[in-house]
């Protein structure tokens, strides 16, 4: 980029003429220059004057394009080259008008070139700050020669009030031409200090500069300056400048932005600008001019008043507010007040831009009807109703429109629409289109007040208010309920709520959950009142109640209207106050107020606001949190610890508080056994002949020094007469001996995808505590579902497998049991069902009524056991694997989780069969043949294999 050859600077030149509040402006101290070639010359800070063409010189005698015979005055003065055919225009910057006194002016050039043409007459044209323009036509000297050309000039008395004049020079009679100018007087209301003149070098030497934000309109609050700038060899740095003030620090990154409180600044007219410098120190600068209007237009509430010219409102595009996805369409349901001027065609609502870019619109159409279009774009297909007749009778009165469609889509569309005139449904012509599927998701932003992106389509000349837009179609009655009355903004299906209360230019706050915020352009007007009647009613608050805890106060009341709430408190008389908002707007409020102190008085009041800004406040409400809970003494039954007991036998307890233990009474069943033990070790001796057999509960209640009580319970069965033998039992030789039953869905629990609750029991009397299958559906590597057996070591354990995802969870006791051989044992196994990872968590074992500890081995794939065809196998796993050497009975399955209650209550005695959630059951009470029955009578029977024996008798009472 070419570099300015010479600092240039310049003052205003302050002189003494004919009137003595006259300034003049010349460009002596200006250094002449060919190049670069200028677009500008900025004679402000921040107050002034500045100068533009597309091709214009500093012109003197020690210019390189100025010779002897050009036209001169022997100083620097400005002037264009014909041949680009630009004016030059002086315009005001900042605040005021000026007037134009006079000037200096001749021929760019002094001798005749084609190329190159002399100016023969100047036309100046002034631009009024009112509107308008003023002009006067000067003839140049023909004279050639070093001081021939220039001549003093004075203007009429109408240049005044001017806001630019322009400069253009022509020969013959339209012909552009080159001229030059110097010794610009003009008048000011107030005289000015000297300004520093600025130039500016074409555009291919300057950065190109954009302001992106703001655009010309009004703005108000807090906004975001923004500017795009580009250069050929790069941009240093955009600033910001507000009325010719920088805005900050020069922004020296992408992207380049600022942040303005135009409250800074008083309302009315400003102007924003952004200056891009590049590396040699060239200029760019662009500049939009907006409204500040912070000041809200007093009184309320308020609505917008569109004057049928350019007036609109837009609201980016968003989601929420398109209502099709070019295969489907979803239900809506949009609703307005508005108040006419005239019933010509005119846009209200809608998302129709350019032909590309439409999908539904609400309007007053042809002859005053009412009619809303969707638009298909891909199908290039509209469906549409419309009003047979004209309403020309709604000029100038409030009235509410809505429209409501159920989202059915397709060639039938347009019968899913119903259009609602001040609440009543209207007789409606439809059109379908055969081709119509659903509108589209478009990228056209929401418009109201016009219909496409350009002013002029379709403007509404009128008043619009309380513009809301669902998700929903509304029904009749609930478009009635609350037609005539302003939303909370939470109502369910609510996607866009502009109230247009506000009461300021530049936005207007949509309601609802969207935030889908409006703009308004070209200034549609703020008016006091609307088609609503006014809320000046407070809210009033009742049923104040609260349910405390030692920390925690719940606060529940109600309002008479839906309001939002929040609840002030302190624990002292008064404040400062702790402040907590209900979580929830409507009638019913339930506030939670946590941290708090325990056994503490505290003082709340509640305030509820209504959607119209009415506040409520109650009365002064007490309460006092709970005290600390009295300590409770600990104690636990160390004998018995559950299971079977028979005889006399010792209970223990142990107790302990920090008041210290005053007695222990124990008791059977709620009734006291003996007097309180009042000394360590508390015990006391229980003859269990005294209590029916069964199951009973055993409890321990300690008291400390303060006479609080602590309990700790267990339940045990008592087995004093001998189980009656069931007549037989099976009996498996650890060799080749098995029980089958054939595959069926009572016996498997999974699905594959989902496992049931389980239960598993029987009675065992081993003959060697090797690894042995006790039960399962368990067979080569593709057929398992789960098992029950003896593991190495002597442990018990019980597998679940997931076929599908090679995956076994697992559960198995820590311990060895070698003592168990040669008695008769109870053993368990319960699962809730829950499948997936956590399965093993899921599982208990039980031995002799008792639930051991287990190791469990959860597996991360696994999900569910399947329903596989492997037959169900008793004392083998599969194939002669892991044969059992011993006896069995009184197996049992459930599809339920069976309580330690329940298995202790039940697993001496034989069962009905009928019980709830029994699914198969075999006694193996016959005395010969190679089949068991089931006592479930929709369960299948067993086969002994191989010889296994039937053996009289059965298990006796677990010792």
């Amino acid at each position: 980029m070419r570099n300015l050859v010479v600092a240039l600077t310049v003052t205003f030149a302050l002189v003494l003429g004919v009137r003595a509040d006259a300034q003049v402006l010349n460009f002596d101290n200006l250094a002449p220059t060919a190049n670069p070639i200028l677009v500008s010359l900025i004679c402000a800070n921040p107050n002034g004057f500045r100068f533009d063409s597309g091709h214009f010189h500093l012109v003197g005698l020690n210019s390189l394009i100025e010779f002897a015979g050009y036209s001169s005055n022997n100083t620097t003065h400005i002037g264009y080259d014909a041949r680009r055919g630009f004016p030059i225009v002086m315009s005001r910057v900042g605040t005021g008008t000026f007037a134009l006194l006079s000037f200096d002016a001749g021929k760019f050039y002094s001798v005749p070139v084609n190329d190159y043409p002399d100016a023969q007459t100047i036309q100046i044209t002034g631009t009024l700050a009112g509107g308008g323009t003023v002009s006067h036509t000067i003839a140049i000297n023909p004279v050639y020669g070093p001081n021939g050309p220039y001549e003093h000039f004075t203007l009429p008395a109408t240049f005044v009030g001017l806001t630019a004049v322009t400069f253009t020079g022509f020969v013959g009679a339209s012909n552009d031409a080159g001229i030059a100018l110097d010794n610009i007087s003009y008048q000011l209301a107030q005289p000015e200090a000297p300004s520093t003149c600025v130039p500016v070098a074409q555009p291919s030497d300057i950065p190109s500069v954009t302001l992106t934000n703001p655009v010309a309109g009004t703005v108000a609050g807090t906004i975001q300056v923004a500017a795009t700038a580009t250069d050929n060899v790069g941009v240093v740095s955009v600033q910001f400048n507000i009325d010719g003030v920088p805005l900050g620090a020069p922004d020296t990154t992408v992207p380049y932005t600022a942040s303005w409180n135009t409250l800074s600044v008083a309302d009315g007219p400003h102007t924003v600008s952004a200056d891009a410098r590049d590396a040699a120190g060239n200029v760019g600068t662009t500049s939009v001019g907006v409204s500040v209007t912070n000041t809200p237009i007093p009184g309320g509430p308020h609505y917008l008043d569109f004057d049928g010219v350019d007036d609109s409102v837009q609201v980016a595009d968003n989601n929420a507010l398109s209502f099709g996805t070019g295969t489907a369409d979803r239900p809506l349901t949009m609703e307005l007040w508005f108040k006419p001027d005239t019933m010509g065609r005119e846009q209200l609502l809608g998302k129709w831009g350019e032909d590309s870019n439409q999908e539904y619109r609400l309007q007053i159409a042809a002859g005053g009807s009412l009619r809303f279009d969707m638009r298909d774009q891909s199908a290039q297909a509209t469906t549409s109703v419309y009003t047979s007749n004209g309403y020309p009778g709604l000029v100038g009165g409030w009235h509410h429109l809505a429209v409501t469609y159920d989202g059915r889509g397709g060639a039938t569309a347009a019968t899913g629409l119903t259009l609602y005139l001040d609440g009543v449904a209207v007789p409606l012509i439809r059109e379908g289109s055969a081709a119509y599927v659903a509108m589209e998701n478009l990228a056209d932003p929401l418009r109201m007040g016009r219909e496409g992106p350009g002013t002029g389509w379709h403007q509404y000349n009128g008043a619009l208010d309380e513009v809301r837009l669902w998700s929903v179609a509304r029904t009749p009655s609930q478009v009635q309920a609350m037609m005539n009355i302003e939303l909370t903004g939470t109502e369910p299906g609510l996607v866009g709520y502009w109230r247009f209360n506000e009461g300021l230019y530049a936005v207007s706050a949509d309601a609802s959950p969207s935030g889908n915020n409006a703009t308004l352009l070209s200034g549609p007007t703020w008016l006091q009142g609307g088609p609503l009647t006014p809320d000046t009613t407070a809210p009033v608050i009742t049923n104040v109640q609260a349910s405390v805890t030692q920390t925690t106060a719940t606060i529940a009341f109600q309002t008479s209207e839906v309001t939002s709430a929040q609840l002030s408190y302190t624990a002292g008389t008064a404040c400062p106050c702790t402040v907590v908002a209900s979580p929830t707007t409507g009638t019913a409020h339930t506030v939670t107020l946590t941290g708090l102190t325990a056994d503490t008085p505290y003082q709340l009041a509640v305030q509820a606001t209504d959607p119209s800004g009415n506040v409520g406040t109650s009365a002064v409400y007490n309460f006092r949190t709970a005290p600390p809970p009295a300590p409770v003494p600990t104690v636990t039954l160390t004998n018995p610890t559950g299971g079977t007991v028979l005889g006399t036998i010792q209970i223990q307890a142990t107790a302990s508080s920090t008041l210290g233990i005053a007695s222990v009474q124990f008791s059977i069943d709620g009734v006291a056994l003996g007097a309180p033990d009042t000394t360590a070790p508390y015990a006391v001796s229980w003859n269990t002949t005294t209590v029916a057999d069964g199951t009973h509960t055993i409890t321990a209640l300690a008291r400390d020094g303060a006479n609080n009580p602590g309990t700790a319970s267990v339940t045990v069965l008592v087995r004093n007469s001998p189980v009656v033998a069931t007549p037989y039992y099976v009996d498996f030789d650890g060799t080749n001996d098995l029980a089958q039953a054939p595959d069926a869905d009572s016996l498997s629990f999974g699905t594959g995808t989902v496992d049931r609750p389980l239960t598993l029991e029987l009675w065992f009397r081993p003959d060697t505590m090797g690894r042995a299958q006790l039960v399962g559906k368990w067979g080569e590597g593709a057929n398992q579902e789960y098992r029950l057996q003896i593991a190495a070591g002597a442990s018990l354990r019980f597998d679940l497998r997931d076929q599908s995802a090679q995956a076994t969870t697992s559960v198995y006791t820590s311990n060895g049991y070698p003592d168990l051989v040669g008695g008769w044992h109870h053993l368990a196994v319960t699962y809730d069902g829950r499948g997936g990872a956590s399965a093993a968590t899921g599982l208990t074992l039980y031995l002799d009524g008792v639930a051991v500890p287990l190791i469990r081995e959860n597996a991360p794939g696994y999900v569910a056991m399947e329903n596989l065809t492997e037959p169900l196998r008793l004392g083998t796993e599969s194939s002669g694997w892991n044969q059992y050497n011993g006896a069995l009975d009184e197996v049992r399955f459930w599809n339920v989780v069976r309580t330690p209650s329940q298995l202790l209550a039940a697993m001496g005695m034989e069962l009905t069969g009928t019980e709830t959630g029994l699914a198969s059951y075999w006694k193996f009470n016959e005395s010969t043949g190679t089949t068991a029955p089931n006592s479930v009578a929709s369960g299948g029977a067993l086969t002994l294999l191989n010889g296994t024996l039937r053996v009289s008798g059965g298990p006796a009472t677990p010792q």
